[in-house]
């Protein structure tokens, strides 16, 4: 897969999509969507110059594996990640640029970053690969540590956080089928039940 960026002119400024590719080995573009949720605080203040999503989650097939390919600030959303769940999802894979928090730049995010994404699989029953970048750039310095994880929550490969890299890890799709025959979360779930999570409301205080 590959990220890809759709530029619209607009009248006296800039705007544009934040789009994830999902490539077949020949090259061809078999699948597309747009970054659904985006960021609003210092240093990723995405809203000012991309526009939000409108392309429902989809599924590409390759070789037997069903791939989604949702990106960046869309990995911090169980919503998502379930919707991927729900479309038959085998892997997820996550284009990301994350890295330090310009206001409070002694917070490491980055074992909640993976963690959440890990959890999204556990919960899911699918693989994560996550895609990040290195390097410094206008104040926040990225963290790579870019990995791919199973339906167990195992990290099987995970790179550095400072060196450009290549992870390779072999994915056994049966363990999906084992995991979620031992816990049957789709089988279980009651979504008549979570009313809530249809509406765009704030916590209760």
């Amino acid at each position: 897969f590959s990220s890809r960026r759709r530029h619209t002119r607009y009248i006296g400024d800039w705007s544009s999509d934040v789009c994830s590719s999902d490539l077949a080995p020949d090259g061809e573009i078999v699948s597309k969507t747009r970054k659904t949720h985006l960021p609003i605080t210092a240093g990723y203040y995405e809203d000012k110059y991309f526009n939000l999503g409108d392309t429902s989650p989809l599924v590409a097939e390759f070789e037997g594996a069903r791939v989604g390919t949702p990106t960046c600030w869309d990995q911090w959303f169980p919503e998502l990640a379930r919707e991927y769940g729900l479309l038959g999802a085998d892997l997820l894979c996550y284009p990301t640029a994350i890295g330090s928090e310009p206001d409070f730049p002694a917070f490491d995010t980055e074992p909640l970053w993976r963690q959440m994404m890990v959890a999204h699989g556990i919960a899911n029953g699918y693989f994560v690969a996550a895609v990040n970048r290195i390097g410094i750039e206008d104040g926040v310095t990225f963290y790579g540590s870019s990995f791919i994880s199973d339906p167990y929550g195992r990290v099987l490969v995970q790179a550095g956080r400072e060196e450009s890299a290549v992870i390779i890890a072999e994915l056994d799709l049966d363990q999906k089928r084992d995991w979620l025959d031992l816990f049957p979360f789709f089988q279980t779930r009651r979504p008549e039940m979570y009313r809530n999570l249809g509406e765009k409301k704030s916590p209760t205080p």
